[in-house]
């Protein structure tokens, strides 16, 4: 399902066996396996956060969302958050603020949120006909 929603990009230097290693990806979500000085991988800013979507690398903060029954545990990274949606940033930083490490979201589908969050990490959205509204 996240393959779906974020399709993976090869960096510019694919060809050393590191990098081989560092791109080896857990089904579930994009976690890959740490490499050493992995940034140097990305040159811009944006494609390494873009990196961060869905990867427990640095993850400060868990959302489990879905219904009871079909959750998905999805990490995601306060700053980044903070900086995309002033709802996060009052969720994270505000005068209410919660440090909580795990928020359960139960009244949406994960692949909505996970469109969301590619939008967040990415700037790139993409909808499809059985997320576009709950997305929006």
């Amino acid at each position: 399902m996240a393959a779906d929603i974020f399709p993976r990009k090869k960096p510019a230097n694919s060809s050393s066996t590191s990098v081989q290693q560092y791109h080896q990806q857990n089904l579930s979500n994009n976690n890959l396996i740490p490499a050493p000085n992995w940034q140097g991988l990305y040159p811009t800013i944006r494609e390494r956060n873009a990196m961060m979507f869905n990867n427990d690398l640095m993850a400060d903060v868990h959302f489990v969302v879905g219904p009871p029954g079909g959750t998905q545990r999805l990490p995601g990274h306060k700053y980044v958050l903070a900086v995309g949606s002033s709802v996060f940033h009052a969720m994270f930083y505000g005068e209410l603020a919660e440090d909580k490490d795990e928020i359960r979201i139960p009244d949406v589908e994960p692949a909505a949120f996970l469109a969301m969050l590619k939008y967040i990490y990415c700037d790139e959205i993409d909808l499809a006909a059985d997320t576009v509204l709950a997305t929006l």
